[in-house]
């Protein structure tokens, strides 16, 4: 079993910015702006994100979304169809969202991502770190600088630093994408539990200042058996047997502490099951609490064994560092 994440996006990601721009014709500039919210961090609204309807509930795939076509938008604009009531994410909180894509070309939708729907490519939601996509995909941080639990968005994505992300995912690159989003949920992107000791066995963790683990090179015989510690101590729900749990993660070979990969920096977190993921890994999540970071030593027999796995070794023992964030 892989460690995967639950959409791959742009070049290896599928984004949730969106591009709506002015019918025939490009952004005036004359269009009045306003705040998605209060904060003045958020991004702005304009005429043509204005100009995007869609009916239909919060969380299931929305209809009749029309907007005036081609959508050509030098900026990212972001205006709220649907005001939620929830709590308050920024673009350091891990955002839930499912999401409707289209380009600015076509009110035809190019993919429904999330939604419960027949149609959809996905029926999990897809839960991002808006801040970890500032480089790759810019407009869609800061479409996501802030919002609420409950917002249904509609974004248009700016053509200037959104181009590469419409090439990846194969769009009409002459005009911008348009998102309908729904903020299904949210909560902090690193673990807030309190700190607990664990056994010398583990290697050494330190956290950078935004919360990514690193830890000290593995010393001795790696043990044979998956050993668990708990870093801190969350008091959020219990992850249950059957529960989807919202992670971030970095691992690294035991042999010699090489970090193979990681969700954070990324700006996607990952949604671990007992069915999607090694069971090492899974055996470290089941039975802790959301706000929890643990320490895990996965032998291979509960990793992926004598086979080669991309930069991991045949018969690696792994060490990963968790933090859980939310359970579903």
């Amino acid at each position: 079993m892989n460690l995967s994440r639950s959409l791959t996006l742009v070049s290896a990601s599928v984004v949730l910015a969106l591009g709506l721009t002015g019918c025939a014709g490009s952004e005036s500039s004359s269009d009045s702006s306003k705040a998605v919210n209060t904060s003045a961090s958020c991004a702005t609204s304009g005429q043509l994100s204005d100009s995007v309807k869609a009916s239909g509930s919060f969380g299931a795939t929305p209809e009749d979304v029309t907007f005036p076509t081609p959508m050509v938008s030098e900026t990212t604009q972001v205006s709220t169809l649907i005001q939620g009531d929830g709590e308050q994410l920024d673009s350091d909180s891990a955002w839930s969202v499912a999401f409707s894509l289209f380009s600015g070309s076509s009110t035809t939708a190019s993919g429904v991502y999330g939604f419960p729907s027949s149609d959809s490519n996905s029926t999990t939601p897809v839960v991002l770190q808006p801040s970890g996509w500032t480089t790759s995909w810019p407009g869609l941080s800061e479409a996501l600088a802030c919002g609420n639990v409950g917002d249904r968005f509609a974004i248009v994505m700016g053509m200037a630093d959104n181009a590469s992300a419409a090439s990846g995912l194969s769009l009409d690159t002459t005009a911008s994408m348009v998102l309908v989003l729904d903020v299904l949920g949210g909560s902090d992107a690193r673990a807030t539990g309190s700190s607990q000791s664990v056994s010398d066995i583990f290697p050494t963790v330190t956290l950078a200042t935004d919360g990514q683990p690193g830890i000290s090179t593995p010393k001795g015989d790696a043990p044979t058996e998956t050993t668990i510690g708990v870093l801190k101590k969350g008091d959020g729900a219990t992850v249950g047997a059957t529960d989807t749990a919202i992670v971030q993660y970095s691992g690294w070979l035991w042999s010699d502490g090489t970090q193979f990969d990681s969700s954070w920096g990324t700006g996607q977190l990952l949604s671990a099951s007992s069915s999607g993921i090694i069971p090492g890994f899974w055996k470290a999540v089941e039975g802790q609490t959301v706000g929890s970071q643990v320490i895990v030593i996965v032998p291979p027999k509960d990793g992926y064994g004598d086979t080669a796995q991309g930069s991991i070794p045949a018969s690696s023992t792994l060490v990963f560092v968790v933090d859980i964030l939310s359970v579903g």
